[in-house]
């Protein structure tokens, strides 16, 4: 699944730019299209989640699929807000632990809960922020928040 961020950028080394353009990233129109502002965006696309570094803060995001890494299964969180509502990255994903496996989450769950954010290294010395530890996990079922709408 390609992010809005994947359609409007490519990210080669290390440095931000439009793709298949010649725009100029400084641009008021290009800036529009951006979902953070160029300073905020870093070599991660989750670079809204530093602010929490290293320490618990309460999350709640849309449950999309499971997948799996080297590490095992994971679950795909979209949307990513923290405990104000304002949306700190596009998608994380979380390794698949005995509790997750307990809510039986669904595409469109909204999950709210507390975790520890981390720097990891990724590829080619980049880097970025991940959610690890989640913990408090509570869910709002999709069928749920449409009966409401």
């Amino acid at each position: 699944m390609r992010t809005f961020l994947d359609r409007v950028l490519t990210i080669h080394d290390k440095r931000v730019v439009p793709a298949n353009s010649t725009t100029d990233l400084s641009s008021t129109a290009c800036q529009d299209l951006l979902p953070l502002p160029l300073q905020q965006l870093g070599t991660g696309i989750r670079h809204g989640l530093k602010r929490f570094l290293d320490r618990h803060a309460t999350f709640s995001a849309t449950f999309v699929r499971f997948g799996s890494s080297n590490h095992g299964r994971t679950a795909l969180l979209r949307d990513i807000r923290d405990e104000r509502g304002k949306i700190v990255a596009d998608h994380v994903w979380l390794t698949y632990t005995e509790k997750l496996s307990r809510l039986a989450l669904q595409a469109g769950d909204t999950l709210h809960f507390k975790a520890i954010v981390k720097r990891y290294s990724k590829a080619a010395g980049a880097f970025d922020y991940g959610l690890f530890y989640p913990s408090n996990l509570r869910v709002e079922r999709a069928s749920t928040l449409k009966q409401a709408a």
